[in-house]
């Protein structure tokens, strides 16, 4: 649309040079640019200038640019990225204004600052802070880092700096650490949203501020390891807002006092409670570390003690700090706790960081005062991105009444236990990797139970190897008595690992944790019984949320606050007048009060404003206080802006205007648009239905419609009905099918996933994975084991034998991998045992019927994880593909009792028979589902399976069809003259085509032409059963044409035909019950004459001169020349046709009214004589000789018709209406109607009744007569006709009065010349 803007504005001068056009697309706006610093080019700052992002330190300038999505864009537009002249004149409003904004910064103090040495020094290197934000700087002085703390205590203002008025165009505020001299160098930065410090409007309260490395500058080359440990922080107040705020009192910042608060001290004892971690990441590559916490204060640093081999420790120690604290704890430095993995003999790594603010510590009375309640926080990288992990920690304060006072040792923070005892029954290990290249042999599980100051223990399992190494079953009950807390908020996680029990080394396979707050009895919140894990977790997100949406609710009620009312992001900062009610509420920024001094003494200040500008500049400021326009919180790509910032960015001027403009344009579009549905409303309402069901479709005339539901024709469900189906339907007529998992809903068995390999924050680095599964169950108990007794007894988890039977009916909505179709075939694997079936591959559908059985010998409990999949069979390539894949755990549907429940017998009652369940396809690689089997699965005992064999899945039997479609004749195609032609195929069959009607006019074009489609029933989809039709106009010099198209969904008849496995007439089926109908409904025909119809039509069969009957009818047709042509208005006219919705009114002859009478006498005539008493033999009063007569001529004019092909179309045709989808312009239209007749036939009674293609002998099962309409032979010798039959009527006056002309000008000058003599002749004579 820019493009034809720009390419219009050439039009119109000279070679396209001249006066530009004005710019009317979207209003442009700067987009600010953040790359690598100053001087860094090449790969070190290749990713930050490529990419920007919050990954880019340094502010690299701003462009300004619109940007527009064209809808529709004109055909002549390039698909490809491409460049269009920019012919547009600039103008003052194009660009957006800019005004006069004022940043302040308290710049208090620096913590945790890397410390860098110079060769030679004793001190460390002075470092200085930088505040910039466009190209306005504000400068710190260098100060001393003393042990990592460094105090600025220092406050600087820019004023006037002029910058955009919309926020979404303000720049970053950028933070840097700058190390000094000799050589000064940023070495780390933060970028702050300016958002975000105009929401405040200079009354922010000093924020810490978490700083990242550079990756410009080369960290390890500045030689200081801390830069990637811990970068280090700042603390500053920020304020940033319009000139004319700053001025106002309310927004006045004390310098003085702002000092004062940060020297004001007093001395303080921090003690910080580190209670335990859990779900640590790993750092060794067995999927473990030796962690402990290092905290960090005011430069001093502290240390627990390391705990081996665990991502869970227990601490519960105490860390104090003796500290000179400032009273206002909002300019006191942050705590840092770090947790770090000790290494033996290298150096230790860290792996998370977290900062807990001074702030939220609470500030005990004594010493003795009891701890405060600490609370899980968690863990952070060092750019304060969220990691794996947890801290269960809290801080108090304690003010000391001197520097120099002493503490006692604090005392232990353990809480309050109890006795309880932990119960494991470990089933086994399933699916286990192997190990450096090995596969394990006897693996065997150790448990363990931490308790604080190393009063836990631990228990082993026995090592197995049965069945397998890989699925090794243990089978055993253990029992651990150990002390577990009274308060759940301290439970501890239980640690399992997996070890091989190998001759020489036991290596560790893998490891995991399971918490055990969730399985005491006595923790009545979160308390999860055993066998209550959810196979799906659907289930448990949706309670879960139920959860928080209640404790949040609880919360909002406890507060005073209705529950739904969400907190406004932006307050009202007038000081809490209410008085005003549309005075707009400030947000970022402030406009004053209404008073017209203030409004003055702003405009003074404001004096570098144009009178113009200053009305608009107000206006875009009271945008801001309008809701947002979008309702999606994601970041706009301007600077690091925090999502809820951006969603409430206000709107300017200029984009009110276009959005006015656009509005305007839409509602006339719409308009334009209402009038023309008026007119194609026919159209489309046809459209819609027909694409909703194509035979559930409107039949008859507006007053008379009819659905083919409504009509008294029967139409079988199904190809088959099968055997083996009955009895396991209830679960998808209840359900819909879904998996069974929903049906048992909980697992008999817990499942832990086994993890090994180390973590790191970048995926592709991150060796850590799942290795296996531990499945089993675990209850803690408050009572004795013996007493309580076993969950599940060991004699019932004994091995055995079982025959595992899948039955895998079909596939439905695969998904290819890299074509339109598939070639689909089934692997099933269970354990070692692989069954996979290329042979039996499926040709080209996404809907395959399988009906395959595969039968599995296994051990339960053993290797229990089913999986099958569905491949692509490909001939050319050696792999093929996966489609989608789905797996069953064998042993969570045996042990379940709601699986033993189904198909068990008691007491002479059968229960429910296993059902067929539809399980969803899934790859890794992808998140949607790749289609779905329907199938079922039985799991037998070996002695039960060799009883009962197993079920024959059989398919319904494949049966060949031919459909026979006649093209008769098309009407109102809208072109005065074409070459057409008609295109038929069902399916994925080879398309058809009729003979070509050449130099057709006014869309009449007659073909009498059949074209026979051969058919394999049953289809695979309903899909496949659609004919479709498309009307074609042939052209020499270019390519074709299509002119109409549509499709007659036929899956319904071919049920009928494959059923009753006989002929089925289509148009001739429908007739005859919407006749029926329609009679019903006049009253012509009651239900005793259907029933007596029905019965004549029974003893029909039964007459013994049935066949004869029949042999000497179709001998009369032979006579005949073909079957019997009815009149399609015999019965009733419509005209229109009944498998589009909307029926032609228009009759195809004269006299339709005549013959309309005609046939209401004839039904009544019927009716009397079906209810006469008289002989059948009594013929009543002679007819009229005259009628007769005239009903004889009538008769043989009308065959006569029909024998030279100019009669009205067969009985058995129907007119279909073809349409055009303009998908460019968003239109349907109307292209005129064909008339096609189509029979199924099965294929011996096709063999009987052979039919030619196209008009080709043998010409029968009906005659087709000539074609008419067409070019005769005699216009060869008549050369003004043949003019008229290529050329059309039109172009052929047109070319003779052109030839006419011509004459008469040559006849003009070639008799000029004797015009002079001419003339004198006729003076002399004295005419002239």
């Amino acid at each position: 649309e820019a493009a034809n803007r720009s390419s219009t504005t050439g039009k119109n001068s000279f070679f396209g040079l001249g006066s530009a056009a004005k710019y009317d697309g979207q209003r442009p706006r700067w987009y600010n640019l953040y790359g690598a610093p100053l001087g860094v080019q090449g790969k070190r700052g290749g990713i930050q200038n490529r990419y920007g992002g919050i990954e880019a330190s340094t502010y690299r300038g701003r462009v300004l640019v619109s940007m527009e999505i064209i809808t529709k864009p004109s055909s002549k537009e390039q698909q490809v990225a491409h460049r269009v002249p920019f012919r547009f004149k600039p103008t003052e409003g194009l660009k957006p204004m800019a005004v006069k904004y004022y940043l302040r910064c308290f710049a208090i103090m620096g913590s945790e600052i890397p410390t860098f040495r110079t060769a030679g020094a004793i001190s460390s290197i002075k470092m200085a802070l930088l505040v910039s934000i466009g190209n306005y700087q504000i400068k710190y002085s260098f100060e001393q880092n003393r042990r990592g703390v460094v105090i600025w205590n220092d406050y600087q203002t820019l004023k006037n700096i002029e910058l955009p008025v919309t926020i979404e165009d303000v720049p970053d505020v950028c933070i840097y650490l700058i190390k000094g001299p000799p050589r000064s160098q940023s070495i780390c930065y933060c970028r702050v949203p300016a958002a975000s410090l105009l929401k405040e409007q200079f009354l922010a309260e000093p924020k810490w501020y978490q700083l990242r490395a550079d990756p410009g500058r080369g960290t390890k080359r500045q030689g200081g390891i801390a830069l990637t440990v811990n970068p280090g922080a700042v603390l500053l107040k920020l304020g940033l807002g319009l000139a004319e705020d700053a001025i106002d009192p309310q927004f006045a910042w004390n310098e003085t006092q702002l000092k004062k608060k940060v020297v004001d001290l007093a001395p303080y004892c921090l003690r910080v409670y580190v209670f335990q971690a859990r779900h640590l990441p790993a750092s060794d590559d067995n999927g473990l570390l030796d962690p402990y916490v290092k905290v960090r204060f005011c430069g001093k640093k502290d240390k627990t003690k390391i705990h081996s081999m665990t991502t869970a420790p227990l601490f519960y120690e105490t860390l104090q700090f003796h500290e000179m604290l400032p009273k206002d704890k909002n300019y006191g430095p942050d705590i840092v706790l770090q947790v770090w993995d000790n290494d033996r003999f290298g150096s230790n790594t860290p792996m998370a960081m977290l900062r807990f603010p001074l702030i939220e510590c609470v500030e005990l009375a004594s010493e003795a005062s009891r701890f405060p309640q600490p609370v899980w926080r968690r863990l952070t990288d060092v750019n304060g991105e969220h990691v794996a992990g947890e801290l269960l920690i809290s801080a108090a304060l304690i003010k000391k009444r001197e520097a120099s006072e002493k503490f006692n040792k604090p005392e232990a923070i353990t809480p309050q236990m109890r006795q309880a005892w932990v119960e494991v029954t470990a089933l086994g290990v399933r699916q286990l990797k192997t190990y450096r290249l090995r596969t394990p042999r006897e693996p065997y599980v150790r448990i363990d139970v931490p308790a604080p100051n190393d009063g836990g223990t631990y228990v082993k399992t026995k090592s197995s190897k049965k069945p397998s190494g890989r699925n090794a079953n243990f089978i055993q009950r253990r029992i651990i008595s150990v002390e577990m807390p009274e308060n759940a908020l301290y439970a501890q996680q239980m640690d399992l690992r997996v070890y091989d029990a190998r001759s020489i080394s036991t290596p560790l396979l893998g490891a995991c944790t399971v918490d055990l707050a969730k399985k005491m009895s006595w923790n009545a919140d979160e308390y999860e019984p055993p066998q209550t894990e959810l196979f799906d977790d659907t289930e448990a997100r949706r309670r879960e949320d139920e959860r928080l949406e209640q404790e949040r609710q609880a919360a909002a009620l406890k507060a005073g606050k209705p529950a739904d009312d969400d907190d406004d992001d932006f307050d009202d900062d007038d000081g809490g007048n209410d008085k005003d009610v549309h005075k707009p509420q400030r947000v970022g920024v402030s406009f004053g009060d209404d008073d017209e001094e203030e409004r003055d003494e702003e405009d003074a200040l404001l004096g570098g404003i144009e009178e113009g500008a200053e009305v608009r500049m107000q206006y875009e400021l009271e945008r801001y206080e309008k809701p947002p326009l979008g309702g999606t919180a994601e970041d706009s790509g301007i600077g690091a802006f925090h999502p809820m910032i951006v969603t409430e960015l206000p709107m300017v001027y200029e984009d009110y205007l276009y959005q006015q403009e656009q509005e305007r344009a839409a509602e006339e579009l719409l308009l334009k648009e209402e009038e023309e549905r008026e007119g194609r409303r026919g159209i489309l309402s046809s459209l819609s239905a027909r694409f909703k069901h194509a035979t559930d479709l409107g039949l008859g005339t507006e007053e008379e419609g009819f659905k083919l539901s409504d009509l008294d024709i029967s139409f079988p469900t199904q190809w088959a009905a099968a055997d083996f189906l009955e009895g396991r339907e209830w679960w998808t007529e209840e359900h819909d099918g879904h998996e069974l998992e929903n049906y048992l809903k909980t697992k008999p068995f817990e499942t832990y996933q086994v993890y090994r390999g180390r973590y790191h924050p970048d995926p592709s680095k991150s060796t850590l994975r799942s290795v296996g599964v531990f499945k089993g169950i675990v209850r803690v108990l408050d009572q004795d084991p013996l007493i309580v007794g076993e969950l599940i007894p060991e004699k019932l988890l004994r091995e055995r034998t079982y025959m595992v039977r899948l039955y895998v009916i079909r596939g439905a909505n695969l998904q290819p991998v890299d074509s339109n179709s598939a070639d689909p075939y089934l692997r099933v694997k269970l354990g070692k045992d692989v069954d996979e079936r290329k042979r039996e591959h499926l040709d080209r559908t996404l809907k395959p019927n399988f009906y395959q059985t595969f039968e599995f010998q296994t051990t339960l409990p053993g290797p229990s994880v089913l999986k099958i999949q569905v491949k692509d069979w490909n001939r050319f390539y050696p792999i093929h593909e996966l489609i989608g894949e789905t797996k069953i755990d064998l042993e969570d549907r045996w042990f379940h009792p709601e699986w033993q429940k189904l198909d068990a017998t008691r007491q002479g009652e059968i229960n429910k028979l296993k059902p067929i369940e539809v399980r969803s396809l899934r790859k890794e690689t992808s998140s949607v589902t790749q289609g779905q089997l329907y199938m079922w699965l039985e799991i037998r005992p070996d002695w039960e399976a060799r009883r009962d064999p197993k079920v024959e899945l059989e398919g319904p039997e494949k049966k060949k069809f031919e459909v026979r479609v006649i093209c008769w004749k098309s009407i109102e195609v809208p072109r005065e003259m074409g070459d057409y032609y008609c295109q038929f195929w069902i399916g994925d069959s080879r398309k058809q085509k009729t003979d070509i009607h050449w130099r057709c006019r006014y869309g009449k074009a007659s073909w009498n032409w059949r074209i026979k489609i051969p058919v394999t029933l049953p289809l695979d989809s309903p899909e496949k059963g659609r004919l479709a039709i498309q009307l074609w106009d042939q052209d020499i010099l270019k390519w074709n044409d299509v002119i109409g198209e549509n499709e007659i969904d036929l899956y319904k008849f071919f049920l009928k035909a494959y059923h009753e496995k006989r002929t089925v007439n289509v148009f001739k089926l429908i007739n005859d019950a919407r006749e029926k109908k329609l009679a019903e409904e006049q009253g012509l025909i009651t239900e005793e004459d259907l029933e007596e119809e029905d019965d004549d039509s029974g003893s029909d069969d039964d007459d013994e001169d049935n066949d004869e009957n029949e042999d000497n009818d179709a001998d009369e047709d032979e006579d005949d020349g073909g079957d019997r042509k009815e009149d399609p208005n015999q019965d009733l006219e419509t005209g229109e046709e009944p498998l589009l919705g909307e029926e032609d009114t228009e009759a195809a002859d004269d006299g339709d009214e005549e013959n309309k009478d005609k046939t209401k006498k004839k039904k009544k005539k019927k009716k009397d004589t079906t209810n006469s008493d008289d002989d059948e033999f009594d013929e009543g009063p002679p007819p009229d000789p005259k009628e007769a007569e005239k009903q004889d001529a009538e008769y043989f004019v009308k065959q006569l018709k029909e024998l030279v092909g100019l009669g009205e179309i067969d009985s058995t045709a129907q007119w279909i209406k073809l349409t055009y989808h303009d998908r460019r312009r968003g239109k349907v239209y109307n292209r005129g109607r064909v008339a096609i007749s189509i029979e199924i036939l099965p294929e011996e009674e096709a063999e009987i009744r052979p039919a030619g293609h196209g008009r080709s002998e043998p010409n029968s099962n009906p005659y087709l007569p000539p074609t008419t309409g067409r070019m005769a032979l005699s216009s060869f010798y008549n050369p003004f006709a043949l003019c008229v039959a290529l050329l059309g009527d039109r172009m052929a006056y047109q070319i003779l009065c052109v030839c006419c002309c011509i004459i008469i000008l040559v006849a003009l000058g070639f008799l000029g010349m004797y015009w002079t003599s001419f003339y004198t002749l006729l003076l002399s004579l004295g005419i002239a």
